[in-house]
């Protein structure tokens, strides 16, 4: 029984309904969270509106957010996806990511990254989000399978060594 003033915890869903932040502001705070208590989170928000559950969980981990993994975890997830579609997710990134990903492979295959993209030439946007969220749901997986830790940031005291 709750004390005279004392204040319920806000479910997940309270959290959605308020006015600051959004979608955006949700998903940062899910990136700060423990797994145990984002998956309870999400799972509480997926019941009640599963379209919300979506669009908070694309914003938690985008494509861009691979730039943070540590080099061998990109190099890994590189090799995991299949050529083509890695050309289509790369079509489009920022300088800083594709710097990243192309310092994370062997020269050759960094060659091979770039000379794809070109080949392929101009994408739909509709189809390099789609294969990015291929991309993103088969670095979860290998998350869940502990081959690899997902960042969404890099602190400055955080480096890889």
């Amino acid at each position: 029984m709750k004390k005279k003033g004392e204040k319920d915890t806000p479910s997940a869903s309270d959290l959605v309904k308020t006015p600051h932040g959004g979608v955006k502001g949700v998903s940062e705070m899910m990136n700060h969270l423990d797994e145990k208590t984002r998956e309870r989170l999400m799972g509480e928000i997926s019941q009640a509106n599963p379209s919300l559950a979506e669009q908070i969980e694309s914003e938690m981990f985008n494509f861009e957010h691979l730039r943070f993994f540590s080099p061998v975890d990109l190099g890994l997830l590189i090799r995991s996806i299949p050529q083509n579609q890695l050309f289509i997710a790369l079509r489009g990134s920022s300088d800083e990511l594709m710097e990243v990903v192309l310092k994370s492979v062997p020269k050759r295959l960094s060659d091979a990254i770039k000379e794809g993209i070109a080949e392929i030439g101009p994408q739909f946007k509709k189809t390099v989000d789609e294969t990015r969220q291929n991309v993103l749901k088969l670095a979860r997986n290998l998350e869940s399978e502990g081959k690899l830790v997902i960042k969404t940031s890099q602190d400055e005291n955080d480096d890889w060594v």
